[in-house]
């Protein structure tokens, strides 16, 4: 097990080494949840910054339950959070031209829906308000 551990984490890549295969627009297979949040959003930030283009983040809901808007103190918190433990606020999303978006909902596929999915982000529908 020791052998097969230590073979593991040789091909796995050091966080300096992220920059210089940013090109090749790597994908990760990450298992944990706490893990798999904040390595999507810093690798969303360090993609777009490759590719120089500005992020756009916004959380799916941005007020609480008495629809008292989030303080700046608590958007931070949230922030750091795993998604088991926002059950009252909507997931961050980000956006940038050419973001990549896997949907892996698996609700009514007899309809026509795809389960893993993916899509590029073309554009954002903003509120007029």
């Amino acid at each position: 097990m020791e052998v097969f551990c230590n073979s593991l984490n040789d091909r796995a890549i050091k966080p300096g080494e992220l920059d210089t295969i940013m090109h090749m627009n790597p994908k990760f297979i990450v298992l944990r949840n706490r893990v798999r949040m904040l390595l999507n959003q810093r690798m969303v930030i360090k993609r777009a910054n490759h590719l120089g283009m500005r992020i756009i983040a916004w959380r799916a809901h941005d007020t609480l339950t008495d629809n008292s808007p989030l303080s700046r103190e608590q958007e931070l918190i949230l922030t750091d959070l795993p998604p088991e433990a926002t059950k009252k606020i909507g997931p961050m999303c980000m956006f940038f031209e050419g973001i990549e978006y896997l949907f892996g909902d698996s609700t009514a596929q007899d309809m026509g829906r795809y389960v893993n999915g993916t899509c590029v982000g073309q554009g954002v529908a903003l509120h007029p308000v």
